[in-house]
């Protein structure tokens, strides 16, 4: 079994404490997580704002063909990252593919973003000048769920580091090693300077609250639950820094009787089936106009019956990602 590390200033950096990483089809122990302490966390905010000066002062043009050139990588190492996304979340094989690539096209879409105009001048009249500019806040906090590991992490990721940030992220504990990877792969392979991501490793209420906390965090992204949202706000607010939440939501599917049913029905299962469920938009709700209810009702019905479930590779809908989850949705019924 292998131990998944920090990954700080450039290299791997072992936690004498560890978390058990657990395959979610058979909840078998398959590896080791490293546990962040106070050490690992001031470490990888130091080497963060050590790497800001030189980062920063690069051209937009030239931090957006890093980010380019990450995005390349990641399509190259795609098998690689779907299998350590698949063992850790428990995705089918077919669906961790998609995934990494729409990680790889958040970097390649902040890539070339990176290059527009930024900032404008405001007319104030003659005798004045008047203008505005973005600027990188510095060390920026990324805290991302268990759900869509890399793809999470990448859109937070991404857009931080083409505005000139450096970024201290911390994965969910049950899905952390294709962070760690990401950030190997972009340091050793995409010309990213040492320390511009570092990869903290642990839970939530230890390395997540104290990044939040860290007096060298100028701004955090946060995606995940509405309780852990709530504490992180409140971490926030007491440092008066910026903070992006993202806590999920119940979206609905509205179905009118002028609908084409044969699209209809098989869109709403993949809108709540796919990924188990486990999606911040997923189309958990669905409303239909009164004249078609029985009629999609029946076919909605006869459509998740047929659904693959389980943990085989060609299962549609794979096994939930944590036990927790498992047990709040056993909870519903």
């Amino acid at each position: 079994m292998s131990t998944v590390t920090h990954y700080v200033a450039g290299a791997s950096v072992d936690s004498p404490e560890t978390l058990d990483n657990l395959d979610p089809r058979t909840g078998e122990v398959i590896g080791a997580v490293a546990a962040a302490d106070a050490r690992v966390d001031d470490q990888a905010v130091a080497s963060a704002a050590g790497a800001l000066a030189e980062w920063r002062a690069r051209r937009p043009i030239e931090r957006g063909r890093v980010l380019l050139e990450i995005a390349r990588c990641i399509r190259e190492n795609v098998n690689e990252l779907a299998t350590i996304e698949s063992r850790e979340a428990g995705k089918p094989p077919w669906q961790s593919p998609i995934e990494i690539e729409i990680a790889a096209q958040y970097f390649e879409f902040y890539g070339g973003l990176v290059n527009l105009p930024n900032g404008e001048t405001i007319d104030l009249g003659a005798g004045y000048h008047c203008y505005t500019r973005r600027e990188p806040f510095g060390v920026v906090g990324v805290i991302t769920p268990w759900n869509a590991p890399l793809n999470q992490a990448a859109r937070a990721i991404a857009p931080a580091l083409a505005a000139g940030n450096v970024v201290v992220a911390k994965p969910s504990e049950e899905t952390s090693g294709t962070m760690v990877e990401l950030a190997r792969l972009a340091a050793e392979q995409c010309g990213l300077p040492a320390g511009v991501l570092n990869v903290v490793l642990g839970t939530g209420v230890d390395a997540g609250a104290a990044i939040v906390a860290h007096p060298g965090v100028r701004k955090v992204a946060f995606t995940g639950s509405v309780r852990a949202g709530i504490e992180i706000g409140k971490l926030a607010a007491e440092r008066i820094i910026p903070l992006t939440l993202e806590l999920g939501g119940k979206s609905p599917n509205i179905v009118f009787d002028d609908a084409d049913l044969s699209q209809a029905v098989p869109g709403a299962v993949r809108a709540f089936a796919i990924n188990a469920g486990q999606v911040c938009l997923a189309g958990t709700r669905l409303l239909v106009q009164r004249g078609i209810y029985e009629t999609f009702c029946s076919a909605l019905a006869g459509a998740v019956g047929g659904l693959a479930v389980g943990p085989q590779d060609d299962a549609i809908v794979g096994p939930l990602t944590t036990r927790a989850q498992y047990e709040k949705v056993l909870s519903y019924f």
